[in-house]
């Protein structure tokens, strides 16, 4: 799954599409809602309407809810790591042209209220974890190993995240 880890962020978010497709992945896999490997632990609503800005330039975009996902942290040099649960708020369907989940500052911050995150020369380390994950932003321009593309801030980072199920 492609994950931006943006530190000037409050919340974490996801698209309406990604979580419907991690959810129809799971189904075809046979894996049931209530199995601890299934992406989604829990949806939440809320008693009014939210919207947030600054997502799509110049659009309010309307949040249907949040997502509690679970999320398989890849250790640098291995085909697993712990599976951790994240909270996103999760934008209406057709809000946003990238479809991969937002960790924001909250998750981000120092452990033990978030993941520790800091970036070394060639990985993301987690202190709270405990792990190192590689880098797969593109810092040089070119040679990317997936498809995200450097904002330019330093403090945004994308990393390649495995959305549950889990084996």
């Amino acid at each position: 799954m492609a994950t931006l880890l943006d530190g000037d962020t409050s919340v974490s978010s996801v698209t309406e599409e990604l979580v419907v497709g991690a959810i129809n992945l799971a189904r075809t896999r046979g894996i049931h809602p209530r199995h601890d490997s299934f992406p989604v632990a829990r949806f939440e609503r809320w008693p009014v309407r939210e919207t947030v800005t600054g997502i799509a330039r110049g659009a309010i975009v309307e949040l249907i809810g949040a997502a509690i996902l679970r999320l398989k942290m890849l250790e640098l040099g291995k085909i697993t790591g712990p599976t951790i649960l994240v909270c996103c708020k999760v934008f209406a369907r057709g809000n946003s042209d990238w479809h991969g989940l937002i960790l924001g500052a909250s998750a981000l911050e120092p452990a033990p209220q978030g993941l520790g995150h800091t970036v070394a020369q060639m990985a993301h380390a987690f202190e709270a974890l405990g792990i190192l994950m590689p880098r797969t932003e593109d810092r040089d321009g070119k040679d990317r190993k997936d498809d995200i593309y450097k904002v330019g801030h330093h403090r945004s980072h994308a990393i390649g995240l495995e959305a549950s199920p889990c084996p």
